[in-house]
């Protein structure tokens, strides 16, 4: 049993959500942050659809997600690397 779950990990790596946010109203649209191209599995995107109709009411309402792949910026060497 282990190693089918690490073989399917291997495969496929966790999806990481940076975080999200809202972007429209009407409809609801929710930008996600992650970090990889490839889209959230339908299931996944269920829950995380079904959990925001529960915590703000959106009953009815179609809920849209849009899927972005966060972009990090290089850091400058030196000392920290931030600016002051």
């Amino acid at each position: 049993m282990k190693s089918t779950c690490s073989a399917h990990h291997a495969e496929s790596p966790a999806v990481r959500i940076y975080y999200m946010t809202q972007a429209k109203i009407a409809p609801p649209t929710f930008l996600i942050f992650t970090n990889q191209k490839e889209p959230l599995h339908f299931s996944y995107q269920r829950f995380l659809e079904n959990q925001l109709r529960a915590k703000f009411d959106y009953v009815g309402t179609p809920v849209r997600f849009i899927q972005r792949l966060r972009k990090r910026e290089k850091r400058s060497g030196g000392e920290g690397g931030r600016d002051e």
